[in-house]
């Protein structure tokens, strides 16, 4: 809050200075009789006065200890949290006008945001004495739950605000009633967006003559003239046409004074104005005048209204965007800007048009609209608006990109700890910023990679913005770079678990896990007691044989050697008085069968399990006669979905034995 108990310094200037807001000059008469003790009251709020979040700031615009606004900052504290992506919150700058007091709104009762010199006065019917009116709304958006934006708590603005307020500091209107009478001033605002929204109170001032009309930021009383309003008011004025132009004066004029309503060239320059008429008068009134017969086509014309005696001018008062004939106009588009970009230029509508560059007609374009992305002198001849009219001549420049390729030094695929050098273009006019992503999404910015080359030694994709002396960037192409690291630690295990013994005649499956990420190929070759065994050199073998077995993992960069694993055999007795289990074929990448030989009718169960061991399906259980059954696994899951490749293992339960057989899964 701010504390009333130290009074602002308050400095009493004597003024009066002007300009005319277009939505309250249109057809507003301003009556005003300088007085003799006319002052401008104004006061300087100093310091200047910020409201924080939840406080308001009471103004009392003629100081006689009684608040006559309430100027607040809503609250719209936020409280971090891990879980708090995509909540939101809103900041809302408001005013609250008390007593019969009121603020220039719009219909939805959101203040006006005043420049400098605007004109602040009685005739205008949008003063609202709403509470709450807002000055500035704007919402927030939490993005990450490790904060951004520069932010610790990860809140950003995330809509463009909502009003008519910007980050200048811009002026309220004010209307105060006080002891029957009504008064009009201003108070000065800045408020500041981003991540931490501000308002801030900087001065004040009214004018202590009642109903008298008051400029923005005015401090003093001052003579000078204004347009008041143009009669026709017409969208496109032709060569030669007549108009009555009615303006407004403050302050005293001599008895000789001549009144003069000037026309600007089509860059709105007065420079070399133009006399459209004039009338000798001390006072507010009209002067009749007429366009000048032979002037070039414009859209950017001003008038003014100037007095010889004593000379003033309607700086503040200016009419602007007068067109002439078939002017054309680039809008809010800049005409110079980077290749890949538009300037829109457009003439008036409802006739018929040719656009032309440099002088040369561009087929097919005939429309009130023109796109221009290329450099030239656009105009455009314009039939049916004053006659047949040649528009004035917008030029456009358009700068192009720079070249953004890169070029390597080698290969871009090499053993971890070696390194390639990515270069692009060197241009001593342009300046570079190297970029890395992991998998080609948004490019995290290199701390200090500013030069035109790289050297890269880790894995990713690069690229690299170019921006040229006109500030033009063009981002290159990703360029993959793998570091490709050795193979790591690796091991050998069996089909049945823990299990290195087997029959005689029969063969154990052995399998190779290992931990690696390889972009590149990877190949495998099994050796039985330190020698080669021809053909095996898939990630399974079958031993049939007693010995140590190994597997040697290679890749284009190095090789690893797993644990060894030795397995004996034993002459096993047939016997058919247990279950038989046959799964074949194994490896397989789609479908494997399971056979099973049941020497008596029993309750039988066998599921797949994962290597975690989860259950991955059931795919018998039941009571099943004595026999042969065989049963297919199609590599799925319960729900029906493929499983991933690798290791699972098949458990056979019956009522006389449990056994466990390893399958693996090749995609």
């Amino acid at each position: 809050m701010v504390n009333r108990s130290k009074k602002s310094n308050r400095i009493n200037i004597v003024i009066m200075k002007s300009s005319l807001k277009k939505i309250f000059l249109a057809f507003s008469v301003i009556y005003f009789c300088m007085t003799a003790n006319a002052q401008i009251i104004y006061t300087d709020i100093n310091p200047d006065t910020t409201i924080s979040a939840g406080h308001s700031y009471n103004l009392d615009l003629n100081n006689d200890g009684i608040t006559d606004f309430i100027i607040s900052d809503s609250s719209w504290n936020v409280t971090f949290s891990s879980m708090c992506i995509g909540s939101k919150a809103n900041a809302n700058f408001t005013v609250t006008p008390l007593h019969q007091n009121a603020v220039l709104s719009d219909t939805n009762h959101r203040p006006y945001a005043f420049a400098a010199n605007d004109i602040i006065e009685a005739t205008s019917s949008l003063w609202s004495n709403t509470a709450d009116q807002s000055l500035e709304e704007m919402q927030y958006q939490c993005r990450s739950s490790r904060g951004s934006c520069g932010t610790p708590n990860g809140y950003c603005l995330f809509a463009n605000p909502s009003g008519h307020w910007n980050l200048s500091s811009d002026y309220l209107a004010l209307k105060l009633v006080s002891g029957g009478n009504t008064y009009y001033g201003w108070v000065r605002l800045a408020i500041q967006f981003g991540n931490t929204p501000t308002i801030t109170a900087q001065e004040y001032a009214f004018n202590n003559t009642p109903d008298a009309p008051i400029l923005a930021g005015q401090k003093n009383i001052f003579t000078w003239v204004a347009i008041d309003s143009i009669s026709p008011l017409k969208k496109i004025f032709c060569a030669g046409d007549s108009l009555k132009i009615k303006y407004t004066v403050f302050g005293t004029f001599n008895a000789s004074n001549v009144f003069t309503a000037q026309l600007s060239d089509s860059n709105g320059s007065f420079i070399h104005a133009i006399t459209i008429g004039s009338v000798t008068s001390t006072t507010s009134g009209i002067i009749n005048s007429k366009m000048p017969q032979n002037i070039s086509s414009g859209a950017q014309f001003s008038l003014r209204v100037i007095s010889s005696n004593p000379y003033t001018d309607s700086i503040y008062g200016v009419q602007t965007g007068i067109t002439i004939g078939g002017g054309i106009t680039a809008g809010y588009y800049p005409t110079t800007f980077c290749a890949g970009n538009v300037a829109e230029l457009t003439a008036p509508p409802g006739y018929a048009y040719q656009w032309l560059d440099n002088g040369k007609i561009i087929s097919g374009e005939t429309g009130y609209v023109f796109d221009a992305v290329a450099s030239g002198n656009y105009t455009c001849i314009i039939s049916g608006l004053c006659g047949t009219d040649t528009s004035n001549t917008i030029p456009i420049t358009v700068y192009p990109l720079p070249l953004a390729p890169i070029v390597t030094s080698g290969v871009t695929t090499f053993c971890k700890g070696g390194k390639v050098t990515l270069s692009d273009t060197v241009d001593k006019e342009c300046t570079y910023q190297w970029g890395w992503s992991y998998n080609g999404g948004v490019p995290a910015l290199i701390p200090g990679a500013t030069q035109s080359s790289y050297t890269a030694d880790s894995t990713g994709a690069y690229t690299v913005a170019v921006t040229s002396k006109n500030g033009c960037t063009t981002q290159a192409d990703y360029i993959s770079v793998d570091a490709i690291p050795p193979p790591l630690s690796a091991n050998i295990e069996t089909d049945s678990v823990g299990k290195t013994n087997f029959c005689a005649g029969d063969s154990l499956l052995l399998g190779i896990t290992f931990d690696y990420f390889d972009p590149g190929p990877i190949y495998f070759q099994w050796k039985k007691d330190g020698t080669t065994i021809t053909g095996a050199t898939l990630e399974v073998y079958y031993a049939r044989t007693a010995g140590t077995y190994t597997c040697e993992i290679t890749n284009m960069c190095n090789s690893t050697t797993s644990n060894g694993i030795t397995l004996t055999t034993n002459q096993c007795p047939k016997a058919n008085s247990l279950p038989v289990v046959i799964v074949g074929p194994n490896p397989f990448p789609n479908a494997t069968n399971i056979s099973i030989t049941l020497p008596q009718q029993q309750k039988t169960m066998i599921n797949i399990y994962d290597m975690r061991g989860k259950i991955v399906t059931t795919l018998v259980d039941a009571e099943l006669n004595a026999g042969v059954h065989t049963l297919t696994w199609n590599a799925t899951d319960n729900s029906g979905s493929a499983v991933l490749r690798g290791m699972y293992f098949i458990k056979i339960q019956t009522e006389q034995d449990v056994q466990t057989k390893k399958i693996i899964v090749l995609r």
